[in-house]
């Protein structure tokens, strides 16, 4: 299965006021399951890009808290405003320090709205008729695809870094009543998580990573057709050297060995999948390898 990283404001860990006031309120977490749809960008992979880095640097300055309420003056379109109060300057917004709050889908739909400027439709058309809100969990199509015409509904099964993906609130007796909304950051390593493209400063914590408690069910995200690699034991096949080689410097003797143990050793600690292994001196022997050993090949 692949591993899927994903930065999202976490609501178990939240705290009313502004800022991460844990370090876990927003987070980079590894997920498996417990989203049911997924949106792309339509556009190109470099304002992907260009999200992704934002929301692992703001993720990891731990500026924004988590808050879904109006509690201490706090609301979850603070973020919104604060990024737009900076010019959309990512920068602009880690330089001024400015603690503030938003909840799952508004910090998303905030990192989006940074490069797509068309996505702030949807909270421009609240705002004018006076009840500006950013997305929620359960108008994430409508902001992201109806309104926004930039994203596409992508499957979960191939996560690319800057899907957004979404779990529509189901209320009890049969879900929680808390919808969640998150956005991929990397998929198997692609991305370096703790690098940053920005001035991130000081905060006090370090990479930003949490738990996911509040994802329990769900379909697997990523592939897993891969996970099924069944235990039969490798074909050992031994080559002969096809290179001629002239002029070559005597090989030490000891070096050798030290080459044949390590390539016995990763032989036999290979997994068994029924895979053929071809077992050759040629590497060593057509290579420079550390010291004093070079090797040429004949000209023909």
């Amino acid at each position: 299965m692949a591993e899927v990283k994903i930065a999202q404001a976490s609501w178990p860990a939240g705290h009313p006021e502004p800022g991460d006031q844990t370090g876990k309120e927003v987070n980079i977490s590894t997920v498996t399951k417990g989203f049911t749809e997924a949106y792309r960008f339509n556009g190109d992979n470099e304002t992907k890009m260009k999200v992704v880095k934002a929301a692992i640097a703001i993720t990891n300055s731990h500026l924004v808290g988590y808050s879904n309420t109006a509690t201490k003056g706090q609301s979850r379109n603070d973020f919104y405003t604060d990024m737009e109060s900076c010019g959309w300057d990512v920068n602009k917004f880690l330089q001024n320090k400015k603690q503030t709050c938003a909840d799952c889908t508004s910090y998303v739909y905030t990192l989006w709205c940074i490069y797509c400027p068309e996505l702030r439709k949807w909270f421009e058309a609240a705002r004018a008729k006076g009840s500006g809100n950013c997305a929620a969990p359960g108008s994430v199509n409508s902001a992201f695809v109806n309104i926004s015409k930039c994203f596409t509904a992508c499957s979960l099964t191939d996560p690319q870094p800057g899907d957004v993906v979404n779990r529509q609130p189901v209320p009890p007796p049969a879900g929680t009543g808390h919808g969640h909304t998150a956005l991929v950051v990397s998929v198997d390593g692609n991305v370096d998580i703790t690098a940053s493209d920005f001035n991130v400063g000081s905060s006090g914590f370090g990479a930003s990573t949490g738990p996911m408690p509040q994802i329990i069910s769900g379909p697997p995200i990523g592939r897993t057709d891969q996970v099924h690699i069944p235990n039969v034991d490798n074909k050992v096949y031994e080559l002969q050297s096809a290179i001629k080689k002239t002029n070559m410097m005597e090989l030490s003797s000891q070096r050798k060995s030290d080459f044949n143990a390590l390539r016995n050793s990763m032989i036999n600690n290979s997994p068994k999948m029924g895979r053929s292994i071809y077992k050759t001196a040629e590497l060593y022997d057509s290579n420079i390898l550390k010291g004093d050993q070079e090797s040429r090949k004949e000209k023909f």
